[in-house]
């Protein structure tokens, strides 16, 4: 073999590597045209599992916050029987009918009494010391001494307020 042979078959080696190396480029290339839209995919489910990962996470976190609240009321499933149930409705229904009461002494505290005795009676509630003081000139005779009678009386205080008492003083 000569050496122009040589030369021709080294030419010959060269283009049909030359041919291959490009079209290995080529399908390269078409490869990592592919492979971009398969990365931006791993990389959105990834983001997306992370997201998933986190909302699971305070997901959990609040079904523990109320399991715990659960298990603190669960005691109180009892008050769903009838029996209970009755009661506490009763207990509703007396409630309502207190708050209507309190309404009601809150408009007229004294309802049963006419106007010049309700004015009398807040009279002395507010200044009881003019009472007194009226109640123990009149209990001296004529004489300047002081009737017996009149210093055994009790002297009469507000009302106090509690469950049986419907009237107060405004």
């Amino acid at each position: 073999m000569g050496m122009s042979e040589s030369f021709s078959r080294l030419c010959h080696s060269y283009l049909n590597l030359a041919d291959r190396f490009q079209q290995l480029d080529v399908e390269c290339m078409d490869l990592k045209a592919r492979l971009v839209p398969v990365l931006h995919n791993l990389k959105a489910k990834d983001n997306e599992i992370e997201r998933l990962t986190e909302a699971n996470q305070r997901l959990t976190a609040e079904l523990e916050t109320i399991t715990a609240k659960y298990d603190v009321l669960k005691p109180f499933e009892q008050v769903k029987t009838g029996e209970l149930q009755a009661l506490l409705e009763q207990a509703e229904e007396q409630a309502d009918l207190v708050d209507e009461t309190l309404r009601e002494m809150d408009s007229d505290s004294m309802p049963g009494l006419a106007p010049q005795d309700k004015a009398v009676l807040e009279q002395f509630y507010t200044h009881p010391e003019q009472f007194i003081a009226g109640a123990k000139s009149h209990s001296q005779n004529g004489n300047g001494q002081h009737d017996q009678h009149a210093e055994s009386l009790p002297l009469v205080t507000p009302p106090e307020s509690d469950s049986a008492s419907v009237a107060e003083p405004v």
